[in-house]
């Protein structure tokens, strides 16, 4: 089984990697820099890309049977939620 991790190098990102890991699943992790990836455990795939970029999370899910998405969001910044249809979700402040 193929699981994607969004926001693998952060600190929540490392420990669902692990586990999964652990628990038998192919750990495809998915971080935003060679920095990063370069810290990854050499037993997971890894991939570089923005995960506000639909193409770069498309590619990443291509073959997943589940993803976990645990990026690093500073108090300074807000995401925006889209739903598969397309439709924006309102923005969210981060506190």
């Amino acid at each position: 089984m193929k699981l994607v991790v969004f926001g693998a190098s952060g600190a929540t990102g490392e420990h669902v990697c692990r586990l999964a890991n652990e628990a038998g699943w192919m750990v495809h992790a998915f971080v935003r820099s060679q920095a990063a990836a370069s810290q990854l455990d050499p037993a997971y795939v890894h991939s570089i890309g923005d995960p506000t970029q639909p193409k770069d999370v498309a590619l990443a899910l291509v073959g997943a049977d589940a993803a976990a998405v645990s990026p690093g969001i500073s108090a300074a910044k807000s995401i925006t939620l889209r739903h598969a249809s397309g439709t924006i979700k309102p923005r969210l402040p981060i506190r």
